[in-house]
């Protein structure tokens, strides 16, 4: 039950997370064009990448390590303490070699941008998100996360009127985000005292850290890489029609991710216990519930994207629909990838398999995206993205395969793909009757969940029947 209320909390952040972007993305993208999306895009990839380094991990590696030892106070404390010893340094460092590449390798255009991106550097050094996670408290995070997202919208409609305010919306991201972060210290004293440093246990904190580290970079690299290429390559419009095409794709992954976030804990709890028929239970169950919501998300952004984009997006745009008919795919591969990779294989402790998947997946996505942006521009990167992606995905499912019941996730992925199918055949159904981009989405979008959910009831799915007991004792409790 715990799990599931996790999963709630999560989800509904993970909905705003969805919903406030359908808001704002729409007028930030005619407000600051194609050019300004495509040139903060590429700023805040290059900020990430100094984030990325100076992490080294930790978040990931942290998680999982609170999981490990919350049910020992003492061990909980120390563990923290040493962790976050580490990533202040380490963050710390990254912060001024940071600063030293705005100010000594940027053209003086440029630095009052990457300047403002800095409080994310200074967020991801003070960031204590992980802790909470370990210990499967996702209501602090899901009401803090929900918080500033509030009020961030709040202030790009407030105070980003036209392209010169790329300054200002640069600011209100990165400083909301650093404002969100600070507010968990005020609840991490409720849950641990103060304890001094262990060095020693930090030094043997720090192989196997960077052993998490390898597998993240990668996943960085592959996932911003094409970005970057396609703005040395071709030209800020293209980094802003694919950039716009993958917002899309990934505010629809965020509500399957989401199911990942909360079981990893629980996972390598399990794991930790040697509790190996619990841990079964829940990988297959996440698996099942992925599915049932990853397939006819794909097949239904495929369905919407002509009616979609044009209102969403406005003029100069156009291409997005296309790339969207490729990107959508991502959707099913970013989900089960973090079911056999975060959930099971990183909380098993087989970080090495995990950083072989990924390295593949990366080195593969950088020599595809050369060679095919150079001929089709941003459908190229989609394409590469993509492919790297399903190889990284099939590496993972080869060595969980004794813990997944492929048989069984083979029949859900028949029954959800055929109703899926049909599904998407309505959605054309519906475009070709309504004339108005909007109105036809809205259409869509209620049509599709209603047959979708409507045939799964038909055909009694144990799936859907299971997320509805649950829903029926989180009211009964209520």
């Amino acid at each position: 039950m715990k799990l599931f209320k996790n999963y709630i909390y999560s989800l509904l952040y993970q909905i705003l997370s969805v919903v406030l972007p359908f808001i704002t993305t729409p007028y930030v993208s005619r407000v600051l064009g194609v050019n300004g999306i495509g040139r903060y895009t590429l700023v805040n990839t290059i900020a990430n990448y100094f984030i990325l380094v100076g992490l080294i991990g930790i978040n990931i590696y942290g998680n999982r390590q609170i999981s490990y030892v919350r049910d020992n106070q003492v061990e909980l404390e120390q563990t923290f303490w040493d962790l976050n010893a580490i990533r202040t340094i380490t963050m710390g460092i990254t912060v001024l070699a940071y600063i030293l590449f705005v100010f000594f390798f940027l053209p003086a255009e440029d630095i009052l941008l990457y300047l403002v991106e800095i409080f994310l550097l200074f967020a991801s050094l003070i960031d204590i998100s992980w802790f909470f996670e370990g210990l499967e408290e996702f209501k602090i995070i899901a009401m803090r996360n929900i918080s500033i997202k509030v009020i961030g919208v709040f202030l790009i409609f407030l105070l980003v009127r036209d392209s010169t305010d790329i300054l200002i919306y640069a600011g209100i991201l990165s400083v909301t985000t650093l404002v969100g972060q600070g507010f968990l210290w005020k609840e991490l004293f409720k849950k641990v005292s103060y304890r001094k440093v262990k060095w020693k246990g930090v030094k043997g904190y720090i192989f196997d850290i960077l052993k998490l580290w390898i597998p993240t970079i990668a996943i960085k690299i592959y996932s911003s890489i094409d970005k970057v290429l396609l703005g040395i390559i071709t030209n800020d419009v293209q980094v802003g029609l694919y950039t716009s095409a993958q917002n899309i794709v990934t505010l629809v992954t965020t509500i399957t991710s989401t199911l990942t976030s909360v079981s990893l804990p629980r996972t390598a709890n399990c794991y930790k216990n040697n509790n190996m028929q619990e841990l079964r239970k829940i990988a297959n169950l996440s698996l099942g519930m992925v599915s049932l919501i990853a397939l006819p998300m794909t097949l239904g952004l495929i369905g919407i994207r002509n009616t979609l984009v044009p209102w969403f997006f406005g003029k100069g745009y156009e291409e997005v629909s296309t790339l969207l008919l490729v990107s959508a795919w991502f959707i099913l591969t970013v989900s089960w990838s973090n079911i056999f990779g975060n959930q099971i294989l990183l909380a098993c402790g087989k970080e090495k398999i995990y950083s072989i998947a990924v390295v593949i997946s990366a080195v593969e996505n950088i020599i595809l995206s050369i060679v095919l942006i150079y001929k089709i521009q941003a459908m190229g990167a989609v394409i590469a993205s993509i492919l790297a992606e399903y190889t990284g995905m099939i590496i993972m499912l080869v060595n969980v395969r004794n813990i997944i019941d492929i048989h069984g996730w083979i029949k859900l992925i028949l029954r959800y793909s055929f109703i899926s199918a049909v599904m998407l055949l309505l959605l054309h159904f519906v475009e070709a009757l309504i004339s108005y981009s909007f109105v036809a989405t809205f259409v869509q979008c209620i049509v599709g969940i209603l047959f979708y959910f409507s045939m799964l009831l038909v055909i009694k799915d144990k799936n859907i029947f299971l997320i509805l007991d649950y829903v029926k004792k989180l009211i009964r409790k209520s």
